[in-house]
């Protein structure tokens, strides 16, 4: 019997054989399958996680350090007064401050107080800086890790602690206080012969004491200028209104010679003498007032109209031979200067 050519020729050398499988008509052919590798596998992860753990464990390293070697310092970035201390031991700040500010603390501090601008002696006010308390102040170098690297590109100013004799500082400030209170001015207008000039208002100010105090405790090792406050003392009329009625009466009054007529004989004002009767006051309004002084307008032009005057007379009784006689009164004649003295008041 013929052996079928479809079969190996002895079972004995039969070896195994897979089914090969042809994808169907219509099918793309599979790729064959592999099994995933886990991503600590992949070389360039694993590098990559190495390099960062190291960076990681020198950060902590160097945290650690750093916790050790700045124990009792102050806090990095700090400074006092304008002074870098942030850092350094205790000690060593303590020294640093005194060096930079002892000659400073011994200066008259500069103050300013609404537009006075003065000084007030530190050893008058009692004044000193508590060194100890200034650093206690700053604190210690911060725990948390993100905090002391910002700490490197940054500073904090923390200021002083400062002390007053509260005697001393109070009879400093009262001294002030008689240079710096003043009553507002109100403004008006002043000649100079018949030129009319504007006289600017200038409001008042006072000083708040209990603040002012304060401040200076607070900021006088500065080595600035301590601003003080001020409570500001408003005028009545304002720059406008000085300068509206400057321009609407007191020009146009004195623009040339004054005409009074009197019985007979006239008298004449020249614009100087009308700027010697003329004052100016502040209206409850806002307004500036224009007013003509009556007494200053007769004594210009009463000499001019002496002679149309004339003294009345009463009547009386009188004896002539022994004989009473009546003698007739006579009316007398004299100028009404209120009348005549009338003039514009207000600017519009």
């Amino acid at each position: 019997m013929s052996q079928d050519p479809r079969w190996p020729e002895s079972h004995s050398e039969q070896t195994d054989i897979l089914p090969v499988v042809r994808p169907m008509a219509g099918e793309a052919a599979q790729p064959p399958t592999t099994s995933p590798k886990s991503p600590w596998q992949r070389p360039g992860l694993r590098k990559g996680a190495i390099i960062a753990g190291s960076v990681l464990g020198a950060l902590v390293a160097l945290y650690g350090i750093d916790l050790l070697i700045s124990q009792g310092s102050v806090p990095r970035g700090v400074t006092v007064a304008g002074v870098d201390v942030g850092g350094m031991g205790r000690d060593a700040a303590e020294q640093e401050l005194r060096g930079k500010l002892e000659q400073r603390l011994t200066n008259p501090v500069q103050v300013k107080a609404g537009d006075f601008v003065g000084t007030v002696p530190t050893n008058v006010a009692g004044l000193t800086l508590d060194w100890p308390g200034t650093l206690d102040q700053a604190g210690s170098q911060p725990l948390n890790p993100f905090t002391r690297i910002g700490s490197f590109f940054s500073t904090r100013e923390v200021g002083v602690v400062t002390h007053g004799d509260d005697g001393k500082l109070t009879a400093a400030v009262e001294t002030l206080r008689a240079k710096v209170d003043r009553e507002p001015q109100e403004g008006t207008i002043r000649f100079d012969k018949a030129t009319p000039v504007a006289v600017e208002p200038r409001t008042g100010q006072k000083l708040d004491g209990g603040v002012a105090t304060q401040e200076l405790l607070k900021n006088w090792a500065s080595g600035g200028v301590v601003e003080l406050p001020v409570a500001v003392v408003p005028v009545k009329v304002s720059p406008e209104a000085v300068h509206a009625t400057l321009e609407q009466v007191a020009k146009p009054a004195v623009a040339g010679p004054l005409v009074i007529k009197g019985e007979g004989k006239d008298a004449k004002l020249t614009p100087e003498a009308i700027a010697g009767t003329l004052v100016f006051e502040a209206g409850d309004s806002g307004t500036l007032n224009a007013k003509v002084d009556q007494g200053k307008v007769a004594e210009a032009a009463g000499p001019q109209l002496k002679s149309t005057e004339k003294e009345g007379k009463e009547a009386q009784v009188v004896f002539d031979a022994g004989q009473p006689t009546v003698t007739p009164s006579e009316e007398g004649l004299a100028v009404n200067w209120e009348p005549t003295s009338s003039a514009p008041t207000t600017a519009s």
